[in-house]
């Protein structure tokens, strides 16, 4: 299966060479979208998926030019006939959820972009719940991303005395997030993780392991019928509110430019603390994608037992400029991710100042 990384380096012969990919921005330009009411598709046969992180927020304000119209550019053939449909059925139901969940949805799109994943995966939650916080399903996954209790609890979320944390927006999307970037890194094909929120990770690495691997598209046929739906209403959904599909949806990226840094233009630096990647990369005016990329698992792994940050040498001197501010700034919005203020420069493309060469 041909993936696309969100972001790599590879080190060759005195050379760091760091791969960034950059996507088209994606703006909601559609109006709002009858409760589910979907035909029946047959299994499909592969075609590339994709896994390429957006970080581009979509504009969500009220008042902003809008059309009806669906470009269907991309569409895998074995969701197309589906997709249309839905579409065609649905409409006016998924565009009115878009209307009445403005200032939830770009909450959703703070908190996920602080992840650094595709903030389109805010359709992901309309599917689920179709944005009713308190919706509880017959088999008790509850709240705007139907979390059931022992996965809500892994999470971190309180479940218990009654207290469902689930169904509160901020907590559990943060939750969501959290389990979307784990099953990204374990699957590398964003389909693959809209069918494995559905399934289960377990599941969906057993569908893999039995049907040789592969992308959505290939090993669909291993899934229930429910978790095949699941992914093709995503996939409409997505369509319909953004006028077309995305990273997220299988569309493939422009080829991406290639940017070399040298090792000698990057400095090492051993820290302790409560960092967090999308504060250091915000107030260092830095590409966050390539943050990643120079500091895989950052946020797992810096703490009481310390990291090795490596920056760009530029950024460096920004960095211990600003070490104690950045450090608090990374504290406060590890305590309440909510009060934190998101530079919306963080959610821009921004390339820092490498060399080509």
């Amino acid at each position: 299966m041909l993936q696309i990384m969100n972001e790599f380096f590879t080190k060759v012969p005195g050379l760091l060479t760091v791969v960034i990919l950059t996507s088209t921005p994606v703006h909601s330009s559609v109006v709002p979208a009858q409760p589910d009411s979907f035909p029946r598709m047959a299994a499909g046969s592969p075609l590339q998926g994709m896994s390429v992180a957006s970080s581009i927020s979509s504009e969500l304000a009220p008042g902003k030019s809008r059309t009806t119209a669906t470009e269907f550019t991309g569409l895998h053939p074995m969701a197309a006939a589906f997709v249309k449909a839905y579409i065609s059925q649905n409409r006016a139901f998924l565009e009115g959820v878009l209307d009445k969940n403005q200032s939830a949805l770009k909450t959703i799109e703070q908190i996920l972009a602080a992840h650094g994943l595709p903030v389109e995966l805010k359709y992901l939650a309309i599917v689920e719940s179709k944005m009713a916080r308190k919706a509880v399903s017959p088999m008790g996954a509850a709240g705007p991303w139907q979390l059931m209790p022992v996965t809500a609890r892994s999470l971190g979320l309180r479940v218990k005395g009654g207290v469902d944390e689930r169904l509160d927006l901020r907590k559990s999307t943060e939750a969501a997030a959290t389990m979307l970037k784990r099953s990204h890194k374990e699957f590398g094909d964003w389909l693959l993780v809209i069918a494995a929120f559905n399934a289960g990770s377990g599941r969906m690495a057993s569908v893999l392991r039995t049907q040789g691997g592969g992308n959505f598209w290939a090993v669909e046929k291993g899934l229930p019928k429910e978790t095949r739906q699941h992914v093709r209403k995503y996939i409409a959904t997505h369509y319909c509110l953004e006028g077309g599909g995305g990273v997220t949806t299988g569309l493939l990226p422009p080829q991406p430019p290639m940017f070399v840094l040298k090792p000698a233009d990057t400095d090492t630096l051993d820290i302790v603390g409560k960092y967090h990647s999308s504060v250091v990369a915000r107030m260092l005016d830095m590409d966050p994608r390539l943050f990643d990329v120079l500091n895989p698992g950052f946020d797992t792994r810096v703490g009481a037992e310390g990291f090795r940050l490596i920056l760009p040498k530029e950024r460096m001197q920004a960095f211990l400029s600003n070490r104690s501010k950045i450090l608090e700034e990374s504290v406060r919005y590890l305590l309440d991710p909510g009060t934190f203020e998101m530079d919306r420069a963080a959610t821009e493309i921004r390339l820092p100042p490498v060399r080509l060469d």
